[in-house]
């Protein structure tokens, strides 16, 4: 699995990232490893308007998360899923108007603690 440097390296490799761990079936641990990492408090609020579009996905990764069975491997649509947030959660908070460097390091180093 490959570090990434950038968000938006990031968003690129989340199906690379992400399979090998469906394959290893440890995929529900580490989605559930990023969505506490983005869970943080303080790192989006509801207060703040530009963060309520990262809250709403980090919501979905937690609901997509859980869905997923514990003990077997996610189904393939459950794993697309996964892979399609991830994606979408990178490629948002590349967004340097919307979100402040802190806040788009963290999801860097989110992404890269449960994946890469």
């Amino acid at each position: 699995m490959t570090i990434a440097a950038t968000l938006q390296e990031a968003a690129g490799l989340s199906y690379s990232n992400i399979f090998p761990l469906y394959i290893a079936n440890t995929v529900r641990a580490d989605a559930m490893d990023f969505f506490d990492d983005l869970n943080v408090a303080g790192l989006f609020q509801n207060q703040i308007v530009n963060d309520r579009p990262m809250i709403n996905w980090i919501s979905v990764l937690g609901a997509a998360t859980t869905e997923m069975p514990v003990a077997t491997q996610p189904t393939y649509d459950q794993l697309n899923e996964l892979i399609a947030v991830v994606y979408r959660i990178c490629w948002m908070a590349n967004d340097s108007v919307l979100y402040s460097v802190s806040q788009r390091t963290a999801v860097l180093a989110a992404y890269n603690a449960a994946f890469a």
